[in-house]
C-alpha cells in the first residue's frame, strides 16, 4: 500500500506482510495463478494441495525470518476477475471470493513451509473456469504490524521454492496426478 500503483509482478517473495514503510502501516498481498487446462472440467478432483517454501533470502520482512510474527495467519482466497501479472497493483487488485477460503495458521517457527489442502477451491475453478482466475494471499490482520509471511515466487532464482499446485484427480475411470505450473 506504499505504492499503490507500483507493479510487483516480478518480485522473488510471495507474500502477505503487514508492516511499517518509513513508519507508516504498509501491506502485501500476493497473487498467483496456475494452469489447470489440462484438466477435465468433469474430473472427480481427488486431492489438491498448495506447496509454499519460505523463502530465506526475500526482499522483504526479516532476512532469514521469513515466517515472522505473533498474528502473521493469512487467508488464500480464490479470484474471481482477470489480472494481468505484470499489470496488476494495489489500487487495481482483482476481487476475491470467501467461498472455500484456506487460512494458513499463524507459523509456529520463523522459516516455516506449508502445504495447504485447496482442494475446493481448485474443485470450483476447474468447474467455473470464468470466475476463476487464481488465488491471493494476505494477512488475516492487516492492522498489527510486524507480521509476515514470505515463500519463495515463480519469479526467484531457486526453483526448489517455487509454489506448487499438486492435483490428483479422476477422468472417466483412471486416477492422474499433475504437477501444474504458474501462468
Amino acid at each position: 500500500t506504499q505504492q499503490p500503483d507500483v507493479n510487483y509482478g516480478t518480485l522473488v517473495d510471495f507474500e502477505s506482510v503487514t508492516w511499517t514503510c518509513q513508519s507508516v502501516l504498509c501491506l502485501g498481498r500476493a497473487l498467483i495463478q496456475f494452469d489447470l487446462s489440462s484438466i477435465p472440467a468433469t474430473a472427480h478432483i481427488d486431492t489438491a494441495f498448495l506447496y509454499l517454501y519460505a523463502n530465506l533470502n526475500g526482499v522483504n520482512g526479516i532476512s532469514g525470518q521469513p515466517t515472522y510474527g505473533n498474528d502473521n495467519a493469512a487467508y488464500l482466497r480464490r479470484i474471481t476477475q482477470t489480472w494481468d501479472e505484470n499489470a496488476v497493483t494495489w489500487n487495481n487488485q482483482p476481487n476475491t471470493t470467501t467461498q472455500d477460503e484456506v487460512v494458513l495458521p499463524q507459523s509456529t517457527s520463523t522459516a516455516q513451509d506449508y502445504v495447504l489442502d485447496i482442494k475446493n477451491m481448485v474443485k470450483t475453478s476447474i468447474q467455473n473456469p470464468s470466475t476463476s482466475y487464481g488465488f491471493m494471499m494476505s494477512e488475516v490482520n492487516e492492522v498489527n504490524y510486524y507480521n509476515s509471511l514470505v515463500f519463495g515466487s515463480s519469479d526467484d532464482q531457486n526453483s526448489n521454492i517455487h509454489p506448487k499446485l499438486r492435483a490428483c484427480y479422476t477422468p472417466a475411470n483412471s486416477i492422474a496426478e499433475d504437477e501444474l505450473n504458474t501462468i
